[in-house]
């Protein structure tokens, strides 16, 4: 369900990979050393002595493949990072990258903490930066193509057009009386892009809705109060009455979104 979704905020991958390697590891060294104080190892661990009487263990081959397999986890996150900020036009040395791992591991770091620190803090700026200027180039491309395509769609039969922009298709009226802004409506529906994309569909879980018209977006409130029970309308909804410049999950920055919605019931409240 997206369109009960009202902001959507800055993916700040710095910031998340931090906390992906606190949350993950931090468990794995808490067991380790839980282990060593105690003497539970793993069933399939051996423990043998060494020459100066200290412990040392013997990594078995279920070991060695978890180990890399969780590289492997941990590696596809980092590419897909690296992927992301080449998009950006942010370009990182994958060379140094691994270099400041392995030396983070074997703690013989070449940068002091506060270096490291001042680094991370000026590509957290550089990552948003360039974010947020994708953000308003697609913005203002969006905004251009649902402009170009409601201009074209209000010539064809059948649409219409109210004074806020919105552009509506009834395909069946229904019967009885129409939902009020303040109702509860039990809805099918599908919503898409302009270019065919599906970003939300409940006829997927095969298992209608129950909506309060008064927290959906106003394209919603609007259209679906043109139709009554059992009715169909097609909206074609303005960004303006979308969700504007910020998106939602899915849903590009001022993209105009088309929604095929079946009216089931009304429940006044």
């Amino acid at each position: 369900m997206y369109i009960h979704v009202k902001n959507r905020f800055l993916f700040n991958k710095i910031s998340y990979l931090v906390r992906f390697i606190i949350i993950f590891f931090c468990p794995l060294f808490t067991f380790n050393i839980f282990a060593e104080h105690t003497n539970i190892l793993p069933t399939d661990t051996k423990k043998i002595e060494s020459n100066n009487g200290n412990n040392m263990f013997i990594v078995t081959h279920e070991d060695k493949q978890t180990s890399y397999a969780l590289g492997v986890s941990l590696g596809s996150y980092i590419k897909h990072s690296f992927d992301v900020q080449e998009k950006l036009g942010v370009l990182l040395n994958k060379e140094e990258f691994m270099s400041g791992m392995k030396d983070s591991i074997s703690g013989s770091l070449k940068l002091s903490d506060q270096d490291i620190s001042n680094r991370l803090n000026v590509l957290e700026k550089k990552l948003k930066q360039r974010e947020l200027m994708l953000l308003k180039q697609n913005s203002y491309e969006n905004s251009v193509k649902g402009e170009k395509y409601r201009a074209e769609l209000i010539k064809k039969p059948g649409v219409k057009q109210t004074k806020t922009g919105l552009l509506y298709i009834i395909n069946k009226v229904g019967t009885g009386n129409k939902p009020k802004c303040d109702d509860k409506v039990l809805v099918h529906y599908k919503g898409r892009l302009i270019n065919g994309v599906e970003f939300d569909n409940s006829y997927t879980n095969k298992q209608p809705i129950w909506l309060s018209l008064h927290n959906v977006i106003p394209g919603w409130n609007e259209g679906i109060q043109y139709i009554g029970k059992g009715g169909q309308i097609e909206l074609i909804v303005p960004p303006t009455l979308a969700y504007g410049i910020l998106g939602a999950p899915g849903i590009p920055s001022n993209a105009t979104l088309i929604f095929d919605i079946e009216l089931l019931d009304i429940k006044s409240i």
